[in-house]
């Protein structure tokens, strides 16, 4: 039986009594697969970068349940479980370029929605699928998954109206 638990962790320390290296967190981008398991993705398409590591990562996992009731009845029957539903991970990701003034945050952003649409591939295949999503920091990493949503609210904008601050849940 495969464990409930979503992430994996190694030992990621700074070696030699060191003080710890920072690493950013980052989204590895996958084809998704031929067969549509997440048994394997497929190849790999890029990674977006966290240029500030979150300060929180939310973690859920549920079951699905179902309670048969028929007409006339006065109860309802047992429940019966129909299994587990997909883990869910939530978290923010903050990106700032006032200090270039660059459409680095825009860019970002896109890449984040379109993270939410069909690869190129997939369509071709006739088999309409975003992205699938790997969420990496250091030793952690998380599970294959697509993203389901994604907003935004900018915060920031140059005199010429460019976004360059934004927060991304």
């Amino acid at each position: 039986m495969s464990s409930p638990v979503a992430f994996s962790a190694t030992g990621v320390g700074g070696g030699n009594g060191g003080r710890p290296k920072l690493e950013h967190a980052y989204l590895q981008l996958h084809e998704p697969s031929a067969d549509g398991s997440f048994a394997k993705p497929g190849p790999q398409l890029g990674k977006i970068e966290f240029q500030f590591n979150p300060k929180e990562l939310s973690l859920s996992k549920s079951a699905a349940w179902t309670r048969s009731s028929a007409r006339g009845n006065k109860k309802s029957g047992p429940p019966q479980y129909n299994g587990p539903q997909p883990s869910k991970l939530t978290l923010e990701m903050f990106f700032d370029a006032s200090d270039t003034q660059d459409n680095s945050v825009v860019k970002r952003v896109e890449q984040l929605f379109a993270c939410c649409v069909p690869t190129d591939s997939s369509f071709q295949q006739k088999k309409g699928s975003p992205p699938w999503v790997l969420f990496r920091w250091g030793g952690l990493t998380g599970f294959l998954a697509y993203i389901s949503s994604v907003s935004v609210k900018y915060t920031l904008f140059t005199s010429g109206g460019l976004p360059v601050r934004a927060t991304v849940s």
